[in-house]
């Protein structure tokens, strides 16, 4: 019923063609770890929209579900979780799936394009057939990119709820950029 000549359940199949790269190339060792399965798997569906449609349809993918995750997710758990190591009660939840997808954009945005999707490649080819974790995935992306991931992984994939900053001051400097 999904392959059906219509576009309806176009991110539902990209979802699920998602886990031939992550579900089934790597997979989590444990249900605690799934958001390395099906966070990513959500999160493709967005990067097929970028690849099919654009970056500006990309973006109103994500901003829906960075929304969602902030409203709901809390009330469809039963609490705030962090992605790595959420019980196996919501295993199969919102802190799974959609704050999965949201934490994996974060990443994107923090380590540039480059750097993510290359280190993506390098951490798929690296652990083919295997069972990977948190820390499987930070050190293979710290490995290729050269960046230090430790600060990104403990605040949003470690910890639940999100991170909170604050700017507690700023300078305007004369002739900025052109």
């Amino acid at each position: 019923f999904l392959v059906n000549g219509q576009t309806t359940y176009e991110s539902t199949m990209a979802h699920e063609l998602a886990h031939m790269w992550f579900g089934n190339l790597v997979t989590c060792d444990k249900a605690e770890e799934m958001y390395l399965n099906e966070g990513f798997a959500d999160y493709c569906q967005y990067v097929f929209y970028e690849g099919l449609i654009g970056y500006n349809r990309y973006i109103g993918e994500i901003r829906n579900n960075h929304r969602k995750v902030l409203n709901f997710s809390r009330a469809l758990d039963g609490d705030f979780y962090a992605i790595s190591n959420v019980p196996q009660t919501v295993t199969y939840g919102s802190t799974t799936y959609e704050k999965g997808a949201d934490v994996i954009h974060t990443l994107r945005s923090y380590m540039g394009d480059s750097l993510f999707f290359g280190g993506l490649k390098y951490y798929l080819n690296n652990n083919m057939f295997d069972d990977v974790n948190s820390d499987t995935l930070q050190r293979d992306l710290e490995d290729f990119s050269g960046l230090n991931l430790d600060d990104f992984f403990t605040d949003w994939v470690h910890q639940p709820g999100f991170p909170q900053f604050a700017v507690d001051s700023f300078t305007v400097a004369p002739g900025g950029p052109n």
